[in-house]
């Protein structure tokens, strides 16, 4: 039999054929997205380009595409300009959690900025607070995620269609000018490695004036030991000194003594001599008188030479008293040049402890003052986030779009 299909009307087979139709669907299903973005000149703004005109679920719930009269173009229930029933605007909380500004991968919060959409150029304006400005050269992104919205109970963003705007994340060409005043990385690492050499020095520095500052208070205590040892030793001087000085009176006085005593004798042997002198020259002269005088001239000379004898033994021990009270004298000398020398040295000590104390204290200080510095070098070095690289790239100045 002839098998049944499309022929013309010889019954020939319509051959097989793949042909283009012009399409003139007036429905739109193209989802509206971020494009790209740039920062201004001061830092303190990002525009935000966007494929196609945005609102608050424009045209949701009417399937035909109807965008509502001319010059409306918030659809059903929304203002473009951000204005509703429930006075829900693009600078609400719900609206702006699903926006995360990343200035050199730290990201903003949303109490950072405020948003806004200008219909008339069609993009979104994000106004920076003065404490979160962009400088120059730093990276910056821009992430829309539509699940945020939804999660505040929210209407979405959608094009005039219905058409929820696209989730993505953007690259945003950083034009500030406005240079960084606070130190890069590297210059906080730097100052941080010389607030910790700065930290060790003064350590070493504390630790070399504590040992200086021990060795002068064991120097002064031993110092201090001597100044009483040779103040014991002046009064063992000055004790024995007494001594002798009272010896050598009591000498001087038995010299006195035996002076008066061989003048006495001496007044007597000449008193003798006299009478001896007299009675020889006398003829009546008797030999027994004789032999009286001459015995009493004897006894005389014999108490004569005793005196002198006891003379020389006083001037003796004179001499040796004498001797003995200036080797003390010496001494007692030698021990208060020796009590002056270490109370000078005792004061010396005194003086140079205090020096060091004062070295201490003011190495203690310069302590402090490097581990402040290194805190503070520490919260900034805390403060510099680090650069965001992970899932984009940017070269030539070119933005790069990343879904």
């Amino acid at each position: 039999g002839t098998s049944s299909g499309i022929t013309d009307l010889a019954g020939n087979a319509l051959a097989s054929f793949a042909f283009q139709l012009d399409n003139m669907s007036g429905q739109d299903f193209t989802n509206p997205e971020l494009t790209d973005g740039f920062v201004d000149d001061n830092g303190s703004s990002i525009t935000v380009n966007v494929s196609e005109f945005i609102g608050f679920d424009l045209n949701q719930n009417d399937a035909s595409g109807y965008a509502g009269p001319a010059g409306d173009a918030s659809g059903m229930a929304f203002d473009a300009s951000g204005a509703n029933a429930a006075n829900l605007d693009w600078n609400s909380e719900a609206i702006k959690d699903a926006f995360t500004v990343n200035v050199n991968g730290q990201n903003l919060a949303s109490s950072d900025f405020s948003l806004s959409f200008d219909a008339a150029m069609q993009d979104i304006r994000i106004s920076l607070n003065p404490e979160v400005q962009i400088f120059a050269g730093q990276s910056v992104t821009l992430d829309f995620d539509s699940t945020k919205i939804t999660a505040n109970n929210a209407p979405q963003i959608t094009d005039s269609n219905g058409n929820p705007l696209q989730p993505n994340t953007i690259v945003i060409d950083n034009d500030s000018s406005v240079v960084d005043p606070n130190p890069t990385l590297e210059e906080v690492q730097s100052q941080l490695d010389a607030a910790n050499d700065n930290l060790a020095n003064a350590q070493a520095d504390i630790n070399s004036k504590q040992a200086a500052l021990d060795n002068l208070q064991s120097q002064y205590d031993g110092a201090l030991a001597q100044v009483t040892l040779t103040e014991a030793e002046r009064d063992s001087f000055q004790a024995q000194f007494d001594i002798a000085n009272a010896d050598l009176a009591t000498a001087n006085d038995n010299l006195a003594a035996a002076q008066a005593d061989i003048n006495s004798k001496q007044a007597d042997l000449d008193n003798l001599q006299a009478q001896y002198d007299d009675a020889q020259a006398q003829i009546g002269f008797t030999e027994a008188q004789r032999d009286a005088f001459q015995a009493d001239l004897q006894q005389a000379q014999n108490d004569l030479n005793n005196a002198n004898d006891n003379l020389a033994a006083a001037q003796t021990e004179i001499n040796s008293k004498q001797d003995a009270l200036n080797t003390l004298q010496t001494q007692y000398d030698d021990a208060l040049a020796q009590i002056a020398f270490t109370e000078s040295e005792r004061d010396s000590f005194q003086s140079q402890f205090q020096q060091a104390q004062n070295d201490l204290n003011q190495a203690y200080n310069d302590l402090q003052f490097a581990q402040a510095e290194l805190t503070n070098l520490g919260e900034q070095l805390n403060a510099i986030p680090a650069q965001a690289t992970n899932g984009w790239s940017e070269s030539s100045g070119q933005s790069i779009t990343i879904e």
